[in-house]
This record gives C-alpha cells, sequence and structure tokens, in this order.
C-alpha cells in the first residue's frame, strides 16, 4: 500500500455503497488499515488524489481534536451544527483532497452530516449553508463519481490542528460524546476483524484473536491514565522523528487504547489494527505493561531458520542463548546492526549476500565486517541452498497449509507459522484458564505479556517454560523461552 501522510486528527469513513475508495485517517496517525473491498476503476485518468487506496471500512465519521481547538472554531465560524464542524473538520484535517480542494461526494456527506440524501442537491445544500458562515470555492469534481470539491478560504493559523502534539483530553468536532465513539471504533475494528481473509487458517491465530479481541478494555484505558504523564516525559526525551511517530501512536491509543487483531493475509501471524501497545517504542510499553510478564522466545527467526536451512554448526552457539552478543563481539559490529543485516539478508530476494540491495541502508564496510563472521558466512550458505533446491520438498506451513507467493513469501510465512508452532502450548494454557486475574494482555509476534497474581507468578512461569521448551526439543529448534 502506498504511503500517505496525514493532516491532523480525524476519523473518516464511508458507506459500503459506495463504489470507489474513500481514503480513510486517524488522529494523525499513519496507521495503514487493509481491508478487501469491493473497487470499481474511474472512468477518466486518475491524479494522484484519486488513486485507489486499500481503506478501513466502516469507522464512525469525527474529526479527533482538543477541546480548545474546538472551542476556537466554533467561536470563528459561529456554529456548533454538528454537519457543518465536521465540513470544516474535512477540510482542515481531511485527507481525500483535489490539489487544495476537499472532495465530497454523496456517500461521504451523509455520513460527514449525519443526514439521508432524501432531497435533490443534496450535497450544494451542504455547501450553501457552510458558505453563510465561511468564504468557500465549489467546483465540480470526477464527474465519473459524482463528487465536488470544495475549499474555505483564509482560515486562521491557528485553527489549523497543530501538528506532533499530544492530546491530553480528546474530543470530537462535532460534539458527540467520546466514550460512546470510542465503542464504536471498537465495534468497527472488530468487525473488520471476523470479515478479514488468510490464506493460511490455524486454530492458534483464530483463538488468539478472539481471545485477545474480547479482554475487558477498561484495564488497557486505565493504564493510559495511570503512566500518562510518565508517557508523556519519555516522549519529550524522545529525538525529533521518533517524538513525531510516538504522539501519532499514543494519540490513537489514548482515544481506543485496547489492541484489536486480526490475522494477516499472507501468514499466521496476527497484528493488531492501527497504533496500539503493539506499535509503541519499546520504553512506552514497558511502562504500561510494568506489572506484567514479559514472554519470550530467543533469536526466534534465526533458530527457526537455520533448523529449515540445516545450519547445524550454529545450534550450539544458539541453544547458548547470547548468539547475538557473541557475534557482536567477534565482529566488533553493535548486536542491533547485525540483526538488522541478518534480517535483511534472510528475507531478500537475492540469494547472494553481496548483491543484497534490502541492505543499503548499511555501509559497505558494515556489509563486508558483517559477511566476514564465519557464522554469518556458513549460514548465509545453507539459507543459498535451501533456496535453490526449492525449499528442500517442504510444501506447506507448520500447520499444513499450502505455501504460496514468491520464494521469500512463502519463507516468511514458514517462519513465522513455525514462530507460533512453538507458542502453542503456552497459548492453549493461559487461555484456557477460567481465572479473569491471569490473562494474557499484548501480542507480540514471537512473544505476549501476561498478568497475574504475583503468588502464581513463579508456578505459571514454570508450567510455561516447560511446554513451550518441550515443543522446541519435540521439534528440534534451537530455541527457547524467557520470562522477564
Amino acid at each position: 500500500m502506498t504511503e500517505i501522510e496525514t493532516q491532523g486528527l480525524f476519523i473518516q469513513s464511508f458507506d459500503n455503497a459506495a463504489k470507489h475508495k474513500i481514503s480513510f485517517y486517524l488522529s494523525e496517525i499513519s496507521d495503514r488499515l487493509v481491508a478487501s473491498e469491493s473497487k470499481k476503476e474511474l472512468d477518466v485518468e486518475e491524479s494522484e488524489h484519486f488513486k485507489e487506496q486499500k481503506s478501513h471500512p466502516n469507522y464512525p465519521v469525527g474529526f479527533v481534536v482538543d477541546s480548545e481547538t474546538r472551542n476556537q472554531i466554533i467561536t470563528h465560524y459561529q456554529t456548533t451544527d454538528s454537519g457543518l464542524l465536521n465540513l470544516i473538520g474535512h477540510h482542515l484535517y481531511g485527507t481525500w483532497k483535489d490539489g487544495d480542494y476537499s472532495v465530497v461526494n454523496v456517500s461521504l456527506m451523509e455520513l460527514l452530516t449525519g443526514e439521508k440524501n432524501k432531497r435533490k442537491k443534496f450535497i450544494s445544500k451542504w455547501l450553501e449553508r457552510l458558505s453563510e458562515i465561511a468564504d468557500v470555492d465549489i467546483r465540480p469534481s470526477i464527474p465519473t463519481i459524482r463528487a465536488t470539491a470544495y475549499k474555505i478560504n483564509n482560515v486562521p493559523e491557528h485553527l489549523i490542528y497543530p501538528k506532533h502534539k499530544i492530546i491530553d483530553n480528546p474530543v470530537l468536532l462535532s460534539g458527540e460524546k467520546m466514550r460512546e465513539y470510542a465503542g464504536k471504533m471498537y465495534e468497527a475494528k472488530r468487525k473488520y476483524s471476523c470479515d478479514s481473509l488468510t490464506k493460511y487458517p490455524n486454530p492458534v491465530s483464530s483463538t488468539l484473536v478472539d481471545y485477545l479481541n474480547n479482554l475487558p478494555t477498561n484495564s488497557f484505558t486505565s493504564r493510559i491514565n495511570t503512566n500518562w504523564q510518565d508517557i508523556k516525559n519519555i516522549i519529550d526525551g524522545l529525538d525529533d522523528e521518533s517524538k513525531k511517530e510516538a504522539i501519532k501512536s499514543i494519540n490513537h491509543i489514548k482515544i481506543c487504547p485496547m489492541p484489536i487483531y486480526k490475522q494477516t493475509e499472507n501468514s499466521s501471524r496476527i497484528y493488531a489494527i492501527g497504533s496500539s501497545f503493539q506499535t509503541i517504542t519499546k520504553e512506552i510499553r514497558k511502562t504500561l505493561l510494568a506489572d506484567c510478564n514479559k514472554v519470550d522466545l530467543l533469536h526466534t527467526h534465526l533458530s527457526i531458520a537455520s533448523f529449515l536451512f540445516s545450519a547445524d554448526e550454529l545450534f550450539p552457539l544458539l541453544q547458548e542463548g547470547n548468539i547475538w552478543d557473541n557475534l557482536s563481539n567477534s565482529s566488533g559490529l553493535d548486536k542491533e546492526k547485525i540483526k538488522s543485516i541478518l534480517y535483511a539478508c534472510l528475507y531478500s530476494n537475492s540469494y547472494d549476500a553481496n548483491e543484497l540491495k534490502s541492505i543499503e541502508k548499511h555501509t559497505k564496510n558494515e556489509l563486508k565486517t558483517f559477511l566476514s563472521i564465519p557464522e554469518i558466512s556458513y549460514f548465509l550458505a545453507c539459507r543459498k541452498e535451501f533456496m535453490t533446491d526449492s525449499f528442500y520438498g517442504i510444501e506447506e506451513d507448520a500447520f499444513g497449509n499450502e505455501l504460496q507467493g514468491t520464494s521469500t513469501q512463502k519463507l516468511s510465512a514458514l517462519i513465522q507459522s513455525y514462530e507460533l508452532k512453538l507458542l502453542q502450548p503456552g497459548i492453549e494454557y493461559l487461555t484456557s484458564l477460567k481465572d479473569r486475574k491471569i490473562r494474557v494482555v499484548l501480542w507480540l509476534h514471537d512473544g505476549f505479556y501476561y498478568v497475574c497474581p504475583s503468588r502464581e507468578k513463579d508456578g505459571i512461569n514454570k508450567k510455561l517454560m516447560k511446554l513451550v521448551n518441550e515443543r522446541c526439543n519435540s521439534l528440534k529448534i534451537p530455541t527457547r523461552l524467557i520470562i522477564e
């Protein structure tokens, strides 16, 4: 999906009856939410603004700002009409654009105004009302989708919501109740999750999605509210780029704290929809989940790949559990740098390490040093043999699903399925417990966070490690479970 820049804090959606795509964004967050929807190609050449985007359907309409900005807009335009405020919000913060003009069609206008199209000139009537309180230019847009474009002139600078600002107390520009609005958001995300399709169905992913999407939301809201000032302090200490991304995420999470998950189309992995506890920085996540236990598999991808590639010489190092430190000490490269280059190599389309385009962001000296590490050169040689020999006849993932796509896509799906297969016994154990004080709180692909009473922590940890480590040993994959 193409990268789109958001311009304000808002949520925009569209009616399923609309055959074209209307881009949707939430809380100035670059959340790229993908849905499988019916599509219709335009009969005219599309400008960049109208290129088809995969969008998230059925979200409630609203533009999320702070109370000061809402009051300033109401004062300036002298209206509290929710439809007019949403039209103003669509222009100030929306992203369906034709140059400087905002674009609206009947379906979107119904959502913005909350009024059904029961009269002629539905769009023009509303824009005439907007013209009574603002200096508005109106012109037809693309005729084939019956859309109209409008621009509000002379908007005071202070009404443009400041980018990269943390919202302490989010409100809707149109004045709806935030709690009800969040409820609608959760409902829409859950529906999207249920409607999602995957090529790799399996009982573990489906159990996890159902379990995680039905956790109590109040526990996540409490974590945000309790730690809000600490979160702001962490964000204030970040560099500019990291701060910008953190603010985008935390503004979304402030509105809907609980993650809602879906399984991806092309693997067994499950992801939280949009920004969530899953996507924020490690430091913020650690603060929010300070009372939880972090469960993780050691060097999961490297261990599974070594098992698949029959890179047996790496097994002793992997079983020791500190392979990244060993590789760092022997090469002088930072271990995070080694991880970054290695994973780029692992999922590259090239089989020759010296031709890997996916690691161009690293310097030639770093790459040269990386490739000179004996264990790395051995691993990449095993990978090349595996990839060029049609996966040694492997045609299914760890759950018996046929591997599909390119060789790299198949490899990714295969490794991710084993990742889930290893954690399966621990997941089944925790999700079967009836005690509501013991529950998985957050999923992280190759691990998760769970919470339990302190008196039961040691017993549960021992049970989890026994179950998962027995699975690792039975599959002969050189990794093990650790719990922090």
